[in-house]
C-alpha cells in the first residue's frame, strides 16, 4: 500500500449524497497503517490514539477522513466501524465517498439522466416506470346504506 500517507480527520455533517460536504477538520495525522489484505476502496487503518492540540482525547470524534499519498489521487471516506484495540490503537474500517472525492471532474461534466431508479419525476423520462398524470375517476356505489341519514361520501385519494 502506499507510503508517505496522510489522514485526515473529519466531522461531516452533510449528507452521504452531497457533493461538496461540510466538514469540520479534527485533526492530522501521518503515522498510519494500512491493514493487511485490505483495498483502496473499503480500506481498514490503523493509528495510535492521541490527543489534539488542546489535550483532548481524539477519540469517536470524527466520522469522515482524507486520505493523501504521493502519486495517487486524493481520496474521500466515510467511517462504517471504529474500534480501539490493546495497546491503544484505533482501528477504522471506511468506503470511499465517490462523490466527494471526484467532485471537481463531476462538476466540469454535463450528464445525461437515462435512467431514474428511486426518485419517480414526471418530467424525466424512464420508459421502464409507467407514470402518468391523467385524471382517473372511478365511482363505486355501496351494497347497504352507509350511516343513518342517507347521505352521500365522498372519498377522494391521490398517489
Amino acid at each position: 500500500m502506499p507510503s508517505n500517507m496522510k489522514v485526515t480527520l473529519f466531522n461531516n455533517t452533510s449528507d452521504e449524497k452531497v457533493v461538496g460536504k461540510n466538514l469540520a477538520k479534527v485533526a492530522e495525522l501521518t503515522e498510519v497503517r494500512w491493514k493487511e489484505n485490505t483495498d483502496i476502496l473499503n480500506p481498514t487503518i490503523t493509528f495510535h490514539k492521541f490527543t489534539d492540540e488542546d489535550g483532548h482525547q481524539v477519540w469517536k470524534q470524527f466520522n469522515y477522513i482524507m486520505l493523501e499519498w504521493s502519486g495517487l489521487p486524493t481520496r474521500y471516506y466515510f467511517v462504517d466501524k471504529m474500534s480501539m484495540n490493546k495497546g491503544g490503537i484505533i482501528e477504522i474500517t471506511c468506503r470511499v465517498d465517490v462523490r466527494q472525492t471526484w467532485r471537481k471532474q463531476m462538476r466540469t461534466k454535463k450528464f445525461l439522466v437515462a435512467r431514474q431508479e428511486n426518485v419517480h419525476n414526471k418530467y424525466i423520462a424512464d420508459n421502464r416506470i409507467v407514470l402518468t398524470d391523467a385524471r382517473q375517476i372511478e365511482t363505486v356505489t355501496f351494497a347497504q346504506q352507509v350511516g343513518t341519514t342517507g347521505g352521500s361520501i365522498i372519498l377522494t385519494v391521490s398517489g
